[in-house]
Parts: structure tokens; C-alpha cells; sequence
């Protein structure tokens, strides 16, 4: 006997209607919301599908693509007007419009059919814009210091410049090697860490956009730059021979602001030899050991209109890195959470041994207040010696130059000062303070835990507290270990290990949205990848490697120049 299921007549209205809430939303173009300075001429568009309803399937879409959010708003798609296009496909719609140059802006939304005639309400709009696709778009120079010491203190460049009309949108491409802070009229332009991503240079260079439209002013402006030496100028000697990388320079800049105008004018401001040249408190960074701070060397105002630059020394125009410029389209790093002390320890000799209570990649933010001079030590590692010390025994000896992990704050002596360092980040869990003014309290110090600020992707909870312990330390390890590209640890070595990242990629991506990382970083394989085939155990390189893990693991391959394709990299 078969049965039946009796529904409610409204009900049944209600599903031959299809009133049942459907939408699309999270619309992404190359893995990301709302990017900006593509230099992908055919973009891939994808986007969700919301319903209150379960087995919801798109039978078609359409996707306007406009060059202004007006049009777009109009239902104009100048740009690009797909039609209705039969296909459940919402993943890596390639755009398929009028060319795409340099600097436009698109705004785009979608619309579906789920079965029958009557599509979904349009989308809510998101946009794009274009980055400099062309050599020629760039007008500006790479500069830096005039002096010819490989190993200084952080440069700092500067330049005021006016503009006069009202206006429509500035934007300000740029990167700096090995990393940069930009700054405009004395704030910091966006929220990123540790800009560009490190790439093999001599390939590949990343330069990062940004919308600057609201940090301008009508009138004066001033730009500033600070540099540090991250990858670019790897001067702590180490295992993997970053010192000796073919494209090893000091670092440098290049900067083009474009303002445009509402009479259809346009401005540029572009890094050359008007720039100005100064040092200032950073008097050394390095990948591995860490930064010293003098206070007493900062120079007020430096950023901002109005500074007597009348000393500073002319910026030098330098020799430009050998690799291709290319944009940056992946989420950037960020300071995603601050983490406060669980225990502060009194150690000997006025010493304080600070427990974060969670191993983390970042950096730290310290106050104090004392007199000027004062020398503020600040040590990061993992472990602890029986005795309650730090111990960074395990790892100190991968710095081979310098002290491990070690900053210094030296204070200007000032009412209450705070500083963090700002070119370089460390895996740790202590913090042990030498030379502290005063009594080290909780509110003091904090650490700043900074990663490739991904989109959440998934989570898990259980009534299992050992599954759910197991799952915390698995996202720690994933953050810990992602800046920019997937990396083996956030202490000792912070390279991009190709075996540790494929053991690691599936469960990280159940938890993120890691996949623009994970585009990015198979350009860096192939930058790497030699004619040959042959890739080096560590990705990008300074030519440390290649022969690494080539070696037959199981006795039946010996002959490290004759691989033509790299077999797994087992560590």
C-alpha cells in the first residue's frame, strides 16, 4: 500500500510560486572581494547562491559588468552583458566583455534562473579595478638610498607635492623591497603587514594598490616611506643562502599616485630623484634576528606637509630589480587579534619572562616609561629551560649573524612611549624583557598575532574536547605558518617547504579561503621550475635547494643531475 503525504494547499501554492527566498551573493572576482590592480585581462567571476529551500540548482545566469556604478545601477552593462546564459556554472566565469585597460573600474552583479522563466533579484553590486598592465603605465623610478653600504639603517623617503582641483579618485600603486610603510599626509595607507609577499625578484616583483581618494587633500600633501630588508636584502647568513641571492640589493622603492580629476585631468606623483633621503630610528632589521629601535632618532612630522626636509640628501635613482612586475591578488597580512599576557614572571637581575599562553607568528607592542637611553631587550621563543628562562636552543643557531629573535627598544625618555616592531615577525609563545624601567605589568605588553587574513572557510566543534583541542591547534599551525604563502614555521626558517604545504593544503582549506595564496604561490613554482623540470625543496628560493631531495629515498635513483621531474620532497 503506497502512502501519501497530504501538504497544505498554501504550502503547495508556495513551492509552484518558488516564493521561497533565493539570492546570490559573495560575489568574488579572482578568488577576492572587491579587488583592486588586477593585471588579469580576462577576470574569473564567481559567486553563492542563498535559499531558504534545500536542492536549489542554477539553471542559467547573466552578469552585467559596467564602468560605473550608476550604469550598473541602470541595468547597463557597457562594459559587458552576458545574456541569459544556460549553465549552473558559478565558478570561474571568465569575463568575456570589451578589452579591459589599465586603471578601469568595473562594477558587476549576477542575476540567476533556478528553473523556470522568472530569474532572481539582481545581485548587490561589487567591483574591480584594473592595475597598471602595461611597462609603459609606469612612470616612476625605483629609488633609494645614495649611499653604498649594503647594511644600514631603514630609509626613509619623502615628497610634498599640491594638487589644485577637485577630485574624482586617487589611487597610489607601489611596492618596496623588501618590504615598505606607506604613509600619506602622516597615516598609514590601508591596514597590511609585511608588503609585497616575497618572490623569487629577479622573476617576479609584487606591487599593491590602494584607494587613497579620501587620505588626499586639496592643497598640500606630503607622501612617506619607510623601507626594510626583509627577503630582498637578506643579510643574516643562514642555511638556505638568502645572503648570497642572485638579486641581493639594498632596499628601494617604487611609487606612482595618480589623481584624477572631475574635469577628466590627471596627475601624477612618481618616485624619482626630487624625492628626499634620510635614516632615522630603525638602525637595523633583519629576517631571523629581529629590529632595533632608537627613539631618540625619530624625526617628527617627517611624513606629514610642512617638515624641514632642507637637510635630507637627494633619493638616488637605482637599477631596477630584474623581475616582472606584477600585482599583488591575494589577501594581504594583517594584525588579526590581540593577545594579552596570562602570566608575567620576575626573573634575576630585573628581567621579566612574559607567557602569552599560545604559540603564535606575529610580533609584540610594548610601553614603557623611563628616561632616554634606556635599553629595552625583548627575546621570543617557544620553549622555556627547566628554570623558567627562555630557551631558544632549538632554533637560535638558524640566525648565524645575529642574535636570535631580538629586539631592542631604545627609549627617547618621553612620557609613556609604545612601540612594535615593524619588518619582521617571529614564532612564539614567551617574550623576555631585559632592562624594563619600572615593574612589567599585563597591560604593558601585548602580543600582535599577524597571518594572511583569510576568509573563514569552515569550522568544526564537537562534544569531543579532545577533537575540538586537536582542531584548535590545527588552525593555530595553519595561520602560524601562512604569510603570504604557506610556510614550514614561523620561527626558525619561515620557508615555503612544498612538502609540508601539500601535506598541509586539504585541511587548511577546510578551514580557509586560501586559495588566491595558493595561486599566487604555484606563480613562485613557476618562476622556480627549471628547464628541466626540476624544482628546489623550498619555494621561492635564493638558489638553495634544487639538489635537496633529489636523492633517492628508497635506493633506486642516485643521480641528482639527471631528474627531469622532481619527485616528493619528504622532510
Amino acid at each position: 500500500m503506497k502512502t501519501f503525504l497530504r501538504l497544505p494547499s498554501v504550502v503547495l501554492a508556495l513551492f509552484a510560486i518558488g516564493s521561497f527566498a533565493q539570492s546570490v551573493d559573495a560575489l568574488r572576482c579572482e578568488y577576492l572581494f572587491n579587488p583592486a590592480g588586477l593585471d588579469v585581462v580576462k577576470p574569473r567571476l564567481s559567486w553563492q547562491i542563498k535559499s531558504d529551500e534545500r536542492g536549489v540548482m542554477q539553471t542559467a545566469y547573466q552578469i552585467l559588468v559596467a564602468s560605473s556604478a550608476d550604469k550598473l545601477s541602470d541595468d547597463a552593462g557597457n562594459l559587458w552583458d552576458s545574456g541569459k546564459v544556460a549553465s549552473d556554472r558559478s565558478i570561474h566565469v571568465e569575463y568575456a566583455g570589451k578589452p579591459l585597460a589599465s586603471r578601469v573600474q568595473c562594477f558587476w552583479k549576477v542575476r540567476i534562473w533556478h528553473g523556470g522563466e522568472t530569474p532572481t533579484k539582481w545581485s548587490r553590486p561589487a567591483m574591480w579595478t584594473m592595475g597598471l598592465l602595461n611597462p609603459a603605465d609606469w612612470k616612476a623610478k625605483w629609488i633609494g638610498s645614495p649611499t653604498t653600504n649594503m647594511v644600514e639603517a631603514a630609509p626613509m623617503l619623502r615628497k610634498e607635492f599640491s594638487v589644485e582641483k577637485r577630485i574624482r579618485r586617487a589611487t597610489a600603486y607601489v611596492t618596496g623591497l623588501g618590504y615598505y610603510e606607506l604613509s600619506l599626509n602622516g597615516k598609514k595607507v590601508g591596514d597590511h603587514e609585511l608588503d609585497p609577499k616575497n618572490t623569487r625578484y629577479d622573476k617576479r616583483v609584487l606591487y599593491v594598490t590602494y584607494d587613497v581618494t579620501k587620505q588626499l587633500s586639496r592643497g598640500k600633501n606630503a607622501l612617506g616611506v619607510m623601507l626594510g630588508n626583509g627577503w630582498y636584502n637578506y643579510h643574516n647568513k643562514n642555511a638556505w643562502d638568502f645572503d648570497t641571492a642572485p638579486w641581493r640589493a639594498k632596499p628601494e622603492l617604487l611609487l606612482q599616485l595618480e589623481v584624477e580629476f572631475t574635469d577628466g585631468t590627471v596627475q601624477q606623483i612618481v618616485s624619482d630623484e626630487s624625492w628626499k633621503y634620510s635614516t632615522g630610528p630603525i638602525i637595523f632589521d633583519a629576517m631571523l634576528a629581529g629590529e632595533i629601535y632608537d627613539a631618540r632618532l625619530e624625526r617628527n612630522g617627517w611624513n606629514a606637509t610642512g617638515y624641514d626636509d632642507s637637510k635630507w640628501a637627494a633619493a638616488k635613482v637605482v637599477s631596477a630589480p630584474e623581475g616582472k612586475l606584477t600585482a599583488q591578488m591575494i589577501p594581504p597580512i594583517r594584525v588579526t587579534e590581540t593577545i594579552k599576557p596570562v602570566k608575567i614572571t620576575p626573573l634575576k637581575h630585573g628581567a621579566y619572562l612574559v607567557d602569552f599562553g599560545q604559540n603564535l607568528a606575529g610580533t609584540f607592542q610594548i610601553k614603557a616609561k623611563g628616561r632616554a637611553g634606556t635599553d629595552i631587550k625583548i627575546e621570543t621563543a617557544e620553549l622555556l629551560h627547566t628554570n623558567g628562562t627562555l630557551n631558544a636552543d632549538n632554533i637560535k643557531s638558524f640566525s648565524k649573524s645575529y642574535p636570535f629573535q631580538t629586539d631592542h627598544y631604545i627609549m627617547k625618555g618621553s612620557g609613556t612611549e609604545t612601540w612594535r616592531p615593524r619588518f619582521m615577525y617571529g614564532g612564539f609563545q614567551y617574550a623576555q624583557i631585559t632592562g624594563y624601567p619600572g615593574e612589567l605589568k599585563p597591560g604593558n605588553i601585548v602580543a600582535l598575532v599577524e597571518h594572511t587574513d583569510f576568509v573563514p572557510a569552515g569550522t568544526f566543534k564537537c562534544s569531543n574536547e579532545l577533537l575540538n583541542d586537536i582542531q584548535h591547534c590545527t588552525w593555530w599551525s595553519y595561520v602560524n605558518n601562512f604569510h603570504g604563502h604557506p610556510t614550514d614555521c614561523p620561527n626558525r626558517e619561515r620557508n615555503g617547504w612544498t612538502g609540508d604545504a601539500h601535506l598541509a593544503a586539504e585541511t587548511g582549506l577546510y578551514n580557509f579561503d586560501a586559495a588566491a595564496n595558493y595561486t599566487q604561490w604555484m606563480r613562485d613554482f613557476r618562476d622556480e621550475q627549471r628547464p628541466d623540470g626540476v624544482l628546489p625543496g623550498i619555494i621561492p628560493t635564493g638558489g638553495w635547494g634544487y639538489k635537496w631531495g633529489q636523492r633517492a629515498r628508497v635506493g633506486f635513483r642516485r643521480d641528482l643531475d639527471s631528474v627531469v621531474s622532481p619527485p616528493i620532497l619528504w622532510r
